[in-house]
């Protein structure tokens, strides 16, 4: 999986979550997303999630901070970031 395709698949997960993930459960849905591939056992490292995470903001625009209860968000509310998704979907093709 190439990190595009990475950040895609962080930005759209945390997009659809109402209330923010912790890293732990976004840890088990890349386990659950990474199933029968050959990397399937590998768990994101929290540093290259802070990483990916930066590459995000610096790259995109999009900003992904951490809240009450260590959950993650997307804290762009004013900012409609469906676009900015579709236009990275068509680069990852």
């Amino acid at each position: 999986m190439t990190p595009l395709a990475k950040y895609i698949w962080l930005i759209d997960l945390l997009q659809k979550s109402a209330n923010g993930l912790t890293f732990e459960e976004i840890n088990e849905k890349w386990l659950r997303h990474r199933r029968n591939t050959e990397d399937e056992n590998i768990p994101i490292l929290k540093r290259t999630f802070h990483n990916h995470i930066n590459a995000i903001r610096e790259e995109y625009g999009i900003h992904i901070e951490c809240g009450p209860g260590y959950r993650y968000f997307i804290n762009d509310s004013e900012k409609d970031i469906n676009p900015i998704i579709g236009r990275l979907s068509v680069l990852s093709l």
